[in-house]
């Protein structure tokens, strides 16, 4: 129960998906069937919370730390969702969330990613303006202009400042 979304992500850098069955009563991944997918060649697991309904996250944080996996959650539907009493987005390595028009929050298009360590943080922020090592906030100022190195090949995946301004404000809704 995902979306192409999901599987485009693991596809476009050239890893192969290997999906996992469902719940049939929650409608999120098994960790189960996860389990018995785990090979050497697997590198992550990607649960995606659905509907507002949280993942088995205390099963699946086990699963990837035995087999020092990383955990990247997907919730792009699950923006309000907790898990016992810990938000969605916050257990694994990395939190997906989007903010296309037909989720709780909305910038009209774009999302937000979470990071656990400061270092994947500063490079997500380098990949997503072109490889850049330094953005426009921080390339032009009062103490004039201040030079930039493009760093590694990037891709152009920030949204405009007027969206950020606009989701800023709804996030204060979700996240007081």
């Amino acid at each position: 129960m995902t979306f192409c979304a999901t599987v485009n992500a693991i596809v476009h850098p050239g890893a192969t998906p290997i999906l996992a069955d469902v719940d049939p009563v929650t409608m999120n991944i098994n960790p189960a069937e996860v389990e018995a997918k785990i090979t050497s060649r697997i590198k992550a697991i990607l649960p995606v919370h659905f509907a507002g309904c949280p993942c088995d996250m205390d099963a699946l944080c086990e699963i990837a730390s035995r087999h020092n996996l990383k955990l990247i959650e997907d919730c792009a539907h699950a923006i309000e969702t907790e898990y016992k009493g810990k938000k969605a987005g916050t257990f694994g390595d990395f939190g997906c969330f989007s903010f296309y028009v037909t989720k709780n929050i909305t910038t009209g298009e774009g999302g937000m990613i979470l990071a656990r360590r400061q270092e994947d943080a500063n490079r997500l922020k380098i990949l997503a303006l072109h490889g850049m090592s330094k953005d426009a906030w921080n390339r032009f100022g009062d103490s004039g202009y201040k030079h930039y190195q493009v760093v590694e090949i990037g891709f152009k995946y920030n949204m405009m400042d007027l969206q950020a301004a606009i989701g800023i404000h709804q996030l204060k809704q979700v996240a007081p």
